[in-house]
């Protein structure tokens, strides 16, 4: 049986926290995770906003 930690890994912590900063939002994070996976089949994500460049 494996022990559960509740320990967060800092860089994941990081990553989460640029990219609310970049203002992508729950779902689109979770889709761009899911995507990546081999079973994934999820249609593309059509972003309602438009990113504003430096």
């Amino acid at each position: 049986m494996e022990k559960k930690t509740n320990k967060l890994d800092s860089e994941w912590v990081q990553l989460l926290r640029e990219a609310r900063k970049a203002g992508l939002t729950v779902e689109e994070v979770r889709h761009f995770l899911k995507s990546n996976e081999k079973s994934s089949e999820s249609p593309p994500l059509v972003r309602s906003h438009s990113i504003k460049p430096f």
